[in-house]
This record gives structure tokens, sequence and C-alpha cells, in this order.
């Protein structure tokens, strides 16, 4: 190769090379405008959106500056964090921000203390309105009810006018009308009890003489009986206020008094009751309640003898082993253990005026008073003398007590009980 045509060569790598330097300066230049263009768009569309949040909050915070003041605090990282803003104008917005922000908390806290202002003078405005309303109705009551003293007092009802007056001062407090009120009342009331006292005085003066008078004459018989009416009222009332079984807890009562005579040992809880269900001809109720509480099961070893007695008395016996007791409930029997049958005992009354109320017109009312009284004693020790041990006193769960006023008895005890009672009693 000539020396012409190397150096021909040369050349043109050398021209080759320097026009695609020349090209690769020419594309940098073309990529940095873009960027430029692209920052530019992207300023441009930041400064706007700053523009739209600071109207929306300036829109916003005239009703509720609170939610302008979060509206500026969520476009603050926006600010903080872009990379196209000059450092001068980031801190021209962050202050206007930051400025807004502090505008619209101290404008939300007026508006909660202003609130809270309002709120506390429509309260006392209520309070106000409201003790005036207690005021007026508080001089309505005491009106009526100084009318209404007036009214008794006027019937003589003077009791209850100081009753009624007392009551007047403990509610409204003592003011000079209910002070007069109550003092007038009182003194009326006095008046009118020392009256009663002086006739009652006298009443039974008559009455005692009447008395000593009719226990000096003699008896026409052996036995003098209060007249045929008062005794047929006395029984009445008695009746009056039984409370009688019905007629499935009367048969299954009766079925409990069905004669036995039998034994067996260690025969299984199912077939005694299955034998007992037989013998009675009613259903024996357990709940598996009852037989977990009682810790037993069907299969239970149970023993017993008995020997011209009844239903009832096997029943109690088995029971009893088994650390059951029976009762007579929703019209059927059933097995429960102690404590469960402490809670199924139900209570009635029974009038004795018929029975304890005889006397002897010859003895002084003092005495016959004392002969009642021993003899409603008996009643009672007779009562309890059936089945003790299903009373308080000998820790069962039955009890009894005396109403001196009505000449009752209050028994409290077993559906069997009252049945056997409804017949000691007549």
């Amino acid at each position: 190769m000539s020396t012409s045509v190397r150096h021909l060569s040369v050349q043109t790598i050398l021209t080759v090379v320097v026009l695609a330097a020349t090209h690769s300066a020419l594309r940098a230049d073309e990529q940095l405008d873009q960027v430029k263009k692209l920052n530019a768009i992207a300023l441009q569309k930041l400064e706007s959106e700053y523009r739209d949040v600071l109207k929306q909050a300036y829109e916003v915070g005239k009703k509720e500056p609170a939610k302008a003041a979060e509206i500026l605090r969520e476009f603050l990282p926006r600010i903080e964090a872009s990379q196209i803003l000059s450092e001068t104008r980031r801190k021209q917005m962050l202050g206007a921000l930051l400025s807004r922000i502090e505008d619209n908390d101290l404008a939300a806290k007026r508006g909660a203390r202003q609130q809270t202002e309002d709120a506390e003078r429509e309260l006392r405005k209520n309070e106000r309105f409201a003790d005036q309303q207690r005021t007026e109705q508080d001089a309505s009551d005491q009106q009526r009810l100084l009318a209404r003293i007036r009214e008794l007092k006027a019937q003589g009802r003077y009791k209850e006018a100081a009753e009624l007056a007392d009551q007047l001062a403990r509610n409204h407090g003592t003011t000079p009308a209910s002070s007069a009120a109550y003092r007038g009342a009182t003194i009326a009331e006095q008046i009118a009890e020392a009256k009663k006292l002086r006739q009652e005085r006298g009443n039974r003066y008559l009455g005692t003489l009447r008395d000593v008078d009719r226990a000096a004459m003699l008896p026409i018989g052996d036995i003098e009986f209060p007249d045929a009416r008062k005794w047929q009222e006395l029984t009445k009332r008695r009746k009056a206020q039984e409370n009688p079984l019905s007629e499935k807890e009367k048969a299954l009562l009766r079925a409990l008094n069905t004669p036995v005579t039998t034994s067996f040992k260690n025969q299984s809880f199912k077939e005694t009751l299955e034998y007992l269900q037989k013998l009675t001809g009613q259903n024996i109720i357990i709940t598996k309640e009852t037989m977990e509480l009682a810790q037993i099961t069907y299969e239970t070893e149970v023993s017993a003898t008995v020997r011209g007695s009844t239903a009832r008395t096997l029943l109690r016996k088995i029971a009893g082993e088994l650390g059951l007791t029976f009762v007579i409930k929703d019209e059927s029997i059933q097995l429960l253990t102690p404590l469960q049958a402490r809670d199924l005992t139900t209570t009635r009354v029974y009038y004795l005026g018929d029975i304890a109320g005889l006397v002897d017109i010859r003895l002084p009312p003092i005495f016959n008073q004392a002969i009642v009284a021993q003899t409603v004693a008996n009643i009672v020790d007779m009562i309890q003398s059936i089945e003790p041990s299903s009373w308080r006193i000998n820790g069962g769960v039955g009890t009894i007590a005396v109403q001196p006023g009505t000449l009752s008895l209050i028994i409290k005890q077993s559906a069997e009980m009252h049945y056997v009672l409804s017949g000691a009693l007549k």
C-alpha cells in the first residue's frame, strides 16, 4: 500500500470519529432539553396543585378551620419531598402553608371555645327555665295540698290532714303556710283523738259492766255456744280462706295411701321405680339433674322392707336411703333432693275462728283470751306432730305462724302436708 493511501485512511477514520462525537453531543443536548421541559411541566403542575390546595383550604376554613388545617398538613410532604423546586421557592411555599395552618388552628380553637361558651350559656338558660318551672310546680303543689288539708279538716278527718301537712313540710320545706297547716291539723287531730278516747272509755266501761252481769248468769246447759248465725259466719270465713287441692293432687295423695307389704334387697333403682309406679298407678318423675346431685344412677341398688304399711311409707323409705325426698308438684309425684324440695313449698292460710274461738261467757275477757291462746298453741303442737321431721324446728322446711287478729294459721309446707291438714282442720 502506498504512503498516500495510508494517509487517506487515517484521515478518513479521524473524520468519522469527529462526526460521531459531534452527533453524540447533539443527542445529549436534546436529552437535557427534554428533561428541562419535563421538569417545567411538573413544576407547573405542582404550582397549580399548590394554588388549588390554598383555595380549597380557604373555602373549607370558613366553616371548618380544623379540617382546612388538616388539608394543608397533608400537602406539606409534597413540597418537602419535591426535587424540582428551587430552595427559595420551597421555603416560600412551606412558609405560606405553615402560616395558613397556624391561622386555621387558632380559628379552630376559637370556634371550639365559642361552641363551649354557647353550650354553657344554653345550659344555664335551660337550668333557669327548669328552676322556674319547678318553682311554679312547687307553688301549685303546695296550693293543692293546702286545699286538700282544708277539705280533710272540714270532713273531720284530722289524722289524714295532719299526715298531709307533715308531707307538705317534708316535700316543700317549712314555710309559714305549711307550718300553720301542720299546727292546725295536729291540734284538730289531738282534739278528735281525745273525744274518741273519752267515748271509747265510756263504751268499754259499759261493756265491762255488761260482762260482769253476764258472768253472773248461770248457763242454760252444760255448754253454751254462740248463736247459730255467728257460728255459721265463722265457718263460712274459714272455708273462704281455704286453698283446696286439685282433684288430680287428691288422687295422687290417695294413691300414696295404697296398702303394701313387700321386701326386696339390692334391687336396682329403675326396677324399684317401676314397681312403685305399677303399685300406685302414678308416674314418679326424677330428673337427670337430681340424680347427678344425689350421685345415683338407675343401676344404684336399693333395699327396703315394709309390712302392712302404705306406698307413701315405702316411697319415703326408698327416697331416704338414696338421699332424696318426694313432693307433689304440677299434679305429679317428683323425687328431689332436700335442697331442691325446700324451694317447692306452698303457703296456705287456715282459719281457726270456729275451732279456737269458743269462750266461757262466765269468765272475764282476759281469761277467755288466755284460753283461746292456749287452744291455738295446742293446735300448732298437734300439727307439728304430723311428720315432725318436715318442720323447720326439726330440720325440715315447713313453717307455721299464728295471726292473732284473724285467728288464722299461715302454714308453709308441701302439697302432701296441706292435704293432710285440710282434713285435720275441718
